[in-house]
């Protein structure tokens, strides 16, 4: 039953962002508990909590590379030329 309404409030999400101009959060907040509004809310909701976790996994990702010293150029450096190896091998293969 929550995956059709987890469903049903997603499309209705979608069909607000295209007919409805761009509102605040906090202007969504206030408005959570109106009908009209609740898919619109979810949605933005949603969208801040996935902002939110993505800023913690960079900053956890940043914390760690620091803590145990990780050259990251090396790394940067590996996937570079495993690139130009594989844009090598289509260009020479014409």
């Amino acid at each position: 039953m929550t995956f059709f309404y987890d469903t049903l409030v997603i499309k209705i999400a979608i069909i607000v962002r295209v007919s409805m101009a761009y509102h605040t959060y906090e202007f969504l907040r206030r408005r959570k508990n109106d009908p009209k509004w609740r898919g619109a809310y979810e949605s933005a909701r949603l969208q801040r909590a996935i902002s939110f976790v993505f800023v913690l996994a960079i900053i956890a990702l940043v914390l760690f590379i620091y803590k145990y010293n990780i050259d990251v150029m090396y790394y940067v450096n590996i996937v570079v030329e495993k690139i130009e190896n594989i844009y090598k091998s289509f260009t020479s293969e014409s």
